[in-house]
């Protein structure tokens, strides 16, 4: 009997290359896959914060009877944005239970109205509430810095939902860069960016000055169902971040538009402008409809809603169901689903958009 060769032919070169090419080609086809997965998991969240929005607001309007109010409704009169009054009515009401009101009035000169929320303090440590925010604030699909901070320890907390005006005029500082106002339903120069304190008044739901007469749901006329009362935006594309969700002047609160196109990254271009993440624009967002309008004051363009998901955003209807809308959705269409009365007929707009 002849021994058995113990030896093993050995994989050649090309074998190699062959099998590593295949198991790149295996990666290239998952990835996609992979990060879709991804990306469909945090918009599912998101929709959850949203989800989570709806539920304090409506506990807020069966306690109130009202919207939430952006000002002048409080403590010691404070200048309140809506988002922190619905705390007490969601998960994070821990949050409000350690606001410090005592010294507000004090430390501005008892102004009432003109109190700087500045100097609203979390608990005792004088630690400014405006750093802090709630977890359901933040889409994970947004993915700039959750803290603008402008000086040493003095930080400002940026949430990724804010209040809408609907389609309310908003002029842009740069003349040239307003192509949008002839879609507004409430076009009056006098009412531009929702400056009155009538609800009737402003398109949307919400207003930085409403608060003597805040918005009913008797006033949404058009269907609580078919009325955006909140939905996605970027803080760092918006001039007014200085206030963020905190402040009724902040770009979370009652700053955001159906005007301008959906994901429209015109002002998210800033040349040569360090961004608090220390990322310095080079070249304009592919998504930018006007790079020359990059300017965040060009609030045409800058309060607009938009999102890091591909092709749409998260919206919270005023009935707390939540959609996600399509980028490209009809510009009318969209006009009227940001007003509460236009008393305009919506069509079949389901088509196309998802429900949750």
């Amino acid at each position: 009997m002849l021994p058995r060769n113990s030896s093993r032919r050995a994989f050649t070169l090309v074998e190699l290359l062959v099998v590593i090419a295949i198991i790149g080609i295996l990666i290239a086809l998952l990835l996609p896959a992979v990060q879709a997965a991804r990306e469909a998991a945090r918009r599912s969240q998101c929709t959850n914060n949203l989800k989570q929005y709806g539920v304090a607001l409506h506990n807020y309007i069966d306690t109130h009877k009202v919207f939430p109010i952006s000002s002048d409704w409080g403590p010691n009169d404070t200048q309140l944005g809506w988002q922190p009054r619905i705390l007490p009515f969601s998960e994070a009401r821990q949050i409000w239970d350690q606001l410090n009101f005592v010294n507000a009035n004090a430390a501005n000169g008892g102004n009432g109205m003109e109190v700087d929320l500045d100097f609203i303090q979390i608990g005792q440590n004088n630690a400014r509430a405006r750093k802090f925010g709630a977890p359901f604030q933040r889409c994970p699909s947004d993915t700039t810095v959750t803290v603008w901070w402008e000086s040493a320890g003095d930080g400002i907390f940026l949430p990724s939902y804010g209040g809408s005006l609907g389609s309310q005029i908003a002029p842009s500082a740069n003349g040239a860069c307003q192509p949008w106002n002839t879609f507004a339903q409430i076009n009056d120069i006098n009412l531009q960016h929702g400056n009155t304190y009538d609800p009737v008044q402003i398109s949307g739901i919400f207003g930085r000055l409403i608060h003597n007469m805040p918005t009913k749901p008797a006033h949404v006329t058009d269907g609580l169902s078919n009325t955006i009362m909140v939905g996605e935006y970027l803080a760092l594309c918006h001039d007014h971040s200085g206030g963020a969700g905190w402040n009724y002047n902040g770009s979370g609160n009652a700053h955001l538009h159906t005007l301008v196109p959906m994901n429209d990254m015109t002002t998210c271009y800033q040349p040569g402008v360090v961004s608090p993440s220390g990322q310095t624009a080079a070249a304009a967002d592919p998504l930018a409809s006007n790079p020359a309008c990059y300017d965040w004051a060009n609030w045409n363009y800058s309060w607009g809603f938009r999102s890091k998901h591909p092709a749409g955003c998260n919206f919270l209807m005023a009935d707390g169901s939540c959609r996600f809308l399509g980028q490209n959705i009809n510009h009318i269409l969209y006009q009227r689903l940001g007003g509460k009365a236009d008393g305009k007929s919506l069509g079949d707009w389901n088509i196309g958009s998802g429900t949750n």
